[in-house]
């Protein structure tokens, strides 16, 4: 998401992720695979402190991010920032913890933030991503600009190959899938829903904000007669695609 004004609206942190089942049950899968030993976290991109609150009892925290709204819920120590600058000295914590943040990244941003993670660690690093996402499902249209746009803002797609290329000068020493298992969206029958049926992704508590015009106002799509026949024929098509889990998590040592 290209507007700031989008990571300060209140309503995107005001809610308790633990609520999630799924949310919830990754982020146990994360502290556990947190290793001994390890004293110091930095959470990269904290957000509103749900994972930096609950390590927050175990282990010495901090957590950044550039939202100021969202750093009003983190309660161990915070700093307001970004993650391609991270004002602390080099290898300052055990782990660094980077959840949910690098799909959202810029190229440029991406590769500095990818930089500071590994100078800020002085052994290991512990991602999540979403895992083989199809970008193109979860674009929404703004009905004021008609700016088409990804309703959180994710610019990339990452699998457990990627990671250990980007990640090449540590090794990976665990990960696993979590969350929501669902099928693709056949791509041409994609296209024609969006495109001719008038059919973008809409979901409950997105609280999306338009890049272009900063709308926030994305009223219920009534389905067309095209969007049903693709979501049939997708349905139709589906027992050929394998269901893929939407998270993968890394825990990375460096060599």
């Amino acid at each position: 998401m290209s507007s700031a004004s989008y990571y300060e609206q209140y309503k995107v942190w005001e809610r308790t992720f633990w609520d999630d089942p799924f949310w919830a049950h990754k982020a146990r899968i994360m502290t556990a695979m947190i290793p001994s030993g390890v004293q110091t976290i930095l959470d990269v991109g904290c957000g509103n402190g749900a994972m930096t609150n609950f390590l927050a009892g175990t282990y010495k925290v901090c957590g950044i991010d550039k939202s100021e709204t969202a750093l009003r819920y983190v309660t161990p120590r915070r700093i307001c920032g970004e993650s391609c600058r991270i004002p602390l000295k080099s290898a300052t914590f055990d782990l660094v913890l980077c959840s949910e943040i690098l799909e959202h990244l810029p190229d440029r941003v991406y590769t500095d933030t990818i930089t500071e993670i590994k100078r800020m660690s002085s052994g290991y690093i512990l991602l999540s991503v979403p895992f083989k996402e199809n970008i193109r499902f979860r674009l929404i249209k703004c009905p004021r600009c008609k700016s088409v746009f990804h309703v959180w803002g994710h610019v990339r797609q990452f699998d457990l190959s990627l990671i250990c290329k980007t990640f090449s000068e540590y090794c990976v020493i665990n990960w696993t899938h979590c969350g929501v298992y669902s099928r693709d969206y056949h791509p041409l029958l994609l296209m024609i829903r969006q495109r001719i049926g008038g059919k973008w992704f809409q979901e409950a508590e997105n609280y999306p904000l338009c890049p272009g015009c900063n709308n926030t106002e994305f009223p219920a799509q009534a389905d067309s007669f095209v969007s049903r026949i693709c979501d049939d024929l997708n349905a139709q098509l589906g027992h050929r695609i394998a269901k893929t889990p939407y998270w993968l998590v890394v825990l990375l040592n460096k060599r």
